[in-house]
C-alpha cells in the first residue's frame, strides 16, 4: 500500500479495534480472526480491497469539490477504482488481488438458491468475491458534461 494511504490504514486498524496498536490491517484480520475467531463478514477488508475503495471516494470527494470551478481537469475513472468491463462500462475494482490462496476460494460457494441478486447471497456480501459472481452489479457513471 502506497505510503500515502497508511494514516487511513491506521484508522480503519483503530475503528476496528481500539484496544490494540496494531497498525496494518493484514495484522489486525490475523488478530481478529485468532482471537475473536470473527468470520470473513466481521473482519476488516483487506488492504486489497480497501486500496481502491480509498481511491473511489477521493475521486468522488474530488468531482463533488469541483462544481464551482468551470473546466475541471478530473483524473481518469480507470486510474481511480474503476475498471472498463468488455461491455465498455465501469465497475468498480473490488479487490487488487484475491483475499486467500486460489484453493481456498474454490472450497467457497455461493449458498443463493436461484439468482444471485437477492440480500443473502455470499457473492454479494463479500465484496472481493462478487467480482467471480455473475450477477455482480455494474456501477455506471454518468458523464459530466464541463463546458
Amino acid at each position: 500500500m502506497p505510503e500515502k494511504y497508511r494514516p487511513i490504514e491506521r484508522f480503519v486498524c483503530h475503528v476496528y479495534s481500539k484496544r490494540t496498536n496494531i497498525g496494518f490491517i493484514s495484522d489486525l484480520r490475523w488478530e481478529l480472526f485468532r482471537k475473536k475467531n470473527l468470520e470473513g463478514e466481521k473482519l476488516p477488508p483487506t488492504r486489497g480491497a480497501l486500496l481502491p475503495h480509498i481511491a473511489r471516494s477521493n475521486y468522488m470527494a474530488m468531482r463533488d469539490k469541483s462544481y464551482t470551478a468551470s473546466m475541471v481537469q478530473l483524473p481518469q475513472l480507470d486510474e481511480n477504482g474503476w475498471e472498463v468491463d468488455l461491455k465498455g462500462e465501469y465497475k468498480p475494482v473490488r479487490c487488487l488481488k484475491e483475499p486467500a490462496p486460489t484453493a481456498v476460494l474454490e472450497l467457497i460457494k455461493c449458498g443463493c438458491r436461484g439468482s444471485c441478486d437477492s440480500e443473502t447471497c455470499f457473492c454479494l456480501k463479500t465484496g472481493c468475491l462478487a467480482q467471480h459472481c455473475a450477477n455482480a452489479p455494474i456501477v455506471q457513471i454518468p458523464a459530466r458534461n464541463l463546458t
